[in-house]
């Protein structure tokens, strides 16, 4: 493929992963409204941006960047918090009932 190919290649999939987003980010937003399932499309969304982070961090690690150890390490904490809080928050709220 030729760079213009590529430049072509690489923009469409940004809007389907942008089109992915939205869709799945509005049918879980309805869902919880409407008392629905929304697990589906968030576990469908948090599947789908680890495998993108991780991608990345490999290609990164491929041509030698040496940012994606910080952003390893970044995302490591941010996982360990939310979970710690999706945790605790639930637990404490049982707590006081």
């Amino acid at each position: 493929m030729d760079e213009m190919e590529k430049d072509i290649a690489l923009k469409s999939m940004r809007w389907g992963y942008a089109f992915t987003l939205l869709v799945l980010g509005i049918w879980m937003i309805a869902a919880n409204i409407t008392g629905g399932a929304w697990q589906l499309p968030f576990y469908i969304i948090c599947g789908q941006n680890i495998v993108c982070f991780f991608a990345r961090q490999l290609y990164r690690k491929q041509v030698d960047d040496e940012g994606w150890k910080k952003d390893i390490s970044r995302f490591v904490i941010a996982l360990v918090i939310i979970l710690a809080v999706g945790l605790f928050i639930p637990l404490f709220l049982l707590g006081l009932k």
